[in-house]
C-alpha cells in the first residue's frame, strides 16, 4: 500500500496531508485501524527531510468520515509554512472550523495550529463536505446509520515520546485555546481515547 502524501512547502516549513478513499461500503472503523492507518502515514513522513517541529514534535491525525458509498480518510501532519497561513484565513473556506478553532474573532496569524486542525481543514475544504457541514457542524447523512459521527485519532511522537511513535490523544495542555478536544466537540466529531482503544483490544 502506498502511504505517500503531498508535501506542501520546503524544508522546515513542511507540511504533508492526504485524501484516501475507500471503495468499500464501510460506516464504521475500529480506532485501532484508524491509529494504525495514522501510524503508517507517520512512519513515511518520519522518512522524508526535516519531519519534526522545532520543538521536535511529528504527528499524523487521521479524520473518519463514514459513508455508505465508501468512507473517506483525511491526514494531515502540523501545519506550518504555507499551510498555516492558508488555515488562517480560512474563514471562507472552512468556516465551521474556522469558528470552533480561533471563535471566528479574526484572523489570529500566530495560533499554533496542531495536526488535528490539518484534517479537519483538509475535510471541510474538500468536495465530500458537500452536505455534511450543517449549522457549523460536521453530520453525517447516513440514514443507515443515524448515530455514527466523523472520528479522529492521532499518531506520533513528542521530545518525550518513545522512538517508534505512539497514539497521542488530543491537546488538553499548553497554550492552544481552545483545545482541540473542545473543538472536536463543537464540529461534532468523535476523538480517539485510551479507555476505547483498550475496550476494542479486550473485545476483540
Amino acid at each position: 500500500m502506498d502511504f505517500s502524501m503531498t508535501k506542501h512547502d520546503d524544508d522546515n516549513n513542511a507540511t504533508w496531508t492526504k485524501i484516501v478513499v475507500s471503495k468499500t461500503d464501510y460506516r464504521n472503523i475500529m480506532w485501532t485501524d484508524l491509529l494504525k492507518i495514522a501510524e503508517d502515514n507517520w512512519k513515511w513522513v518520519q522518512t522524508q527531510p526535516f519531519p519534526n517541529t522545532a520543538q521536535g514534535s511529528c504527528l499524523v491525525a487521521a479524520l473518519f468520515l463514514p459513508s455508505i458509498s465508501g468512507g473517506v480518510i483525511f491526514l494531515s501532519t502540523i501545519p506550518r509554512g504555507s499551510k498555516h497561513t492558508e488555515m488562517m484565513n480560512g474563514d471562507r473556506a472552512a468556516p465551521a472550523w474556522f469558528g470552533a478553532t480561533t471563535g471566528g474573532t479574526g484572523h489570529n496569524t500566530g495560533l499554533k495550529l496542531h495536526a488535528e486542525d490539518g484534517a479537519e481543514f483538509l475535510f471541510e475544504t474538500s468536495r465530500h463536505a458537500r452536505g455534511i457541514v450543517r449549522n457549523s457542524q460536521y453530520i453525517t447523512p447516513d440514514r443507515n446509520n443515524e448515530h455514527s459521527r466523523m472520528q479522529l485519532a492521532v499518531w506520533g511522537r513528542h521530545r518525550n515520546s518513545p522512538l517508534q511513535g505512539e497514539s497521542i490523544a488530543l491537546c488538553t495542555v499548553g497554550e492552544k485555546q481552545p483545545k482541540c478536544p473542545a473543538v472536536a466537540r463543537t464540529l461534532n466529531i468523535a476523538y480517539c481515547e485510551q479507555y476505547k482503544v483498550r475496550f476494542e483490544e479486550e473485545n476483540r
